[in-house]
């Protein structure tokens, strides 16, 4: 039997009204009644300290549909009445919205005694001092904008706590340490810079998620039950700690935060270890990996000779700073039937024909956003037989290139489709008609499209916008595709690209042999 509290400002900070609703199982053929529905209430005060006084809590059902089922019990608590609680001992969680800044729980009292799990939510300014929650395993205060460092000084009496998410603090206390059951650690909105040396001690830890620049403690290797790291930043850590990384022998997910803070480390050691982290991780559990370059000119092309990526890997994403790729090339691929990459991310200075037939070959592939400032060719096509399992595609290309061109048979079960063009050079080597092959994915769904104007006129914009929706009304599921149009102010009229076209064909007649030169 389980119960849940939710509190809200209502026009009395101290009044509160409850309810209780209980859930009953009962049979279809029996015939559908309204119960009876009655109201306890209860000052904030008394409800906390467990008053004496009782009112009357009976059965409400909740309506699915036209179907009436009975589940289970849980109690509500909102603002503006002035009668009686229900049993206090019997709340097991309880949920604060809004601002409850001047409520205020006593310490030890039997009313809380009992509470596993504490969630605050809606802009909550103060929560209740949290050693009055003995049995607590859920602590969820993510959405308190008012917490404060000295409102969790105390969090390791909470020894039965299971999971952990706050915000705003700046520091953790060293008695972490003594939560052994903990199993999700959320930090991801602290502004915490370093963690205790206590944090090894927590054995159970499976989840561990950080905000960026954040210097963990040496010995991490201990923590043998870690599935994710999330935001490991390489230069707030030792290049001992990062070999250490690939001893975690049941680490899945992990998101690496390579130089974030702007400084950039020459030493190598910091390349080596990392790839023999990831290299001793792929062998064993590795599902998720994620590499963010926060620095400018910043390269992983020391990853493209050194490691491959593994056949269990399902998630690898890659971002870098501003305009600058992360890779020269594309890094291996460990192709065969029993790949099992999902999700695939990157950016790369320039793509090959070769590179696009290995990405065509991943069996198990489902998204990929695909971003490259140079295409070795002027078109990107896709197979008849290239991405047999893709549902989202995302393709930009930064230079030289006149689109994507899919061949019938291509991505069967593509379902999202986001891609860019410059309309001038795409129309001056595919013609006016050109829709690049939308028209044979039947199982579209979404289209979004970027048609660069830098150097075309009105006539080629509106006749490559036209190409693209004839293509899409002839697809079943697709509705009208987004098409916005980018640099609209660089476009040229008409007589204008004449001029252009004809001052450069009379440099070619000047100059015959300066094509071949």
């Amino acid at each position: 039997m389980g119960y849940m509290v939710f509190l809200k400002d209502g026009p009395h900070h101290q009044l509160m009204k409850v309810e209780k609703i209980k859930f009953k199982k009962e049979k279809k053929q029996k015939k559908k009644e309204k119960k009876p529905m009655h109201e306890a209430f209860a000052t904030f005060g008394e409800w906390v300290s467990g008053g004496k006084n009782q009112a009357q809590a009976q059965v409400i059902r909740f309506q699915r549909g036209r179907d009436v089922k009975a589940r289970k019990h849980c109690v509500k608590v909102k603002g503006g009445e002035t009668k009686l609680t229900a049993s206090a001992h019997k709340i097991r969680r309880i949920s604060i919205q809004s601002n409850c800044e001047g409520r205020k729980l006593r310490q030890g009292t039997s009313g809380l005694s009992h509470v596993r799990s504490l969630t605050v939510f809606g802009g909550a300014k103060k929560i209740p001092p949290v050693v009055d929650f003995q049995v607590l395993r859920v602590l969820d205060l993510n959405d308190c904008s008012g917490l404060e460092d000295g409102d969790i000084c105390d969090i390791g009496s909470l020894i039965y706590l299971r999971y952990i998410r706050i915000r705003n603090v700046s520091r953790i206390p060293s008695q972490i340490g003594k939560l052994r059951l903990l199993q999700t650690l959320d930090l991801t909105w602290t502004n915490v810079k370093e963690l205790p040396e206590t944090l090894i001690q927590l054995r159970h830890l499976v989840h561990l998620m950080l905000p960026r620049d954040v210097k963990l403690p040496d010995g991490i290797s201990n923590m043998s039950s870690l599935e994710e790291i999330s935001n490991f930043s390489v230069v707030n850590n030792s290049a001992e700690l990062l070999l250490e990384i690939g001893n975690l022998m049941k680490l899945k997910v992990i998101g690496v935060d390579w130089f974030s803070d702007g400084r950039f480390c020459d030493d190598g050691i910091f390349m080596t270890n990392l790839v023999s982290s990831l290299c001793k991780l792929g062998d064993r559990a590795l599902r998720s990996l994620g590499i963010w370059c926060w620095k400018p000119k910043c390269s992983l092309d020391f990853f493209v000779d050194s490691w491959s990526v593994p056949c269990q890997l399902q998630t690898f994403s890659t971002s870098g700073f501003g305009l600058d790729p992360c890779f020269s090339r594309l890094p291996k691929f460990t192709l065969s039937s029993r790949s099992e990459l999902r999700s695939l991310e990157f950016w790369v200075e320039q793509l090959t024909a070769e590179d696009m037939q290995m990405l065509e070959g991943l069996p198990a592939l489902l998204y990929l956003n695909l971003r490259t400032t140079r295409y070795m060719q002027e078109t990107l096509f896709i197979s008849r037989s290239g991405f047999q399992r893709l549902k989202e595609f995302n393709c930009q290309v930064s230079m030289d290139w006149q689109g994507l061109m899919f061949e019938a048979g291509a991505v069967p079960r593509i379902e999202k489709l986001f891609f860019g063009f410059p309309v001038h050079d795409t129309i001056s080597t595919h013609g006016t008609g050109f829709d690049f092959g939308i028209s044979h994915l039947s199982s579209l769904k979404c289209l979004q499209v970027h048609i660069e104007c830098q150097g075309a006129t009105v006539r080629e914009v509106e006749a490559a916008e036209a190409a693209i929706k004839n293509a899409a009304t002839l697809l079943p599921k697709l509705p009208m595709p987004k098409i916005q149009r980018l640099m609209e102010f660089q476009m040229v009229k008409e007589d204008e690209q004449g001029e252009d076209t004809s001052d450069a064909e009379e440099q070619d007649v000047e100059q015959p042999g300066r094509s071949c030169a």
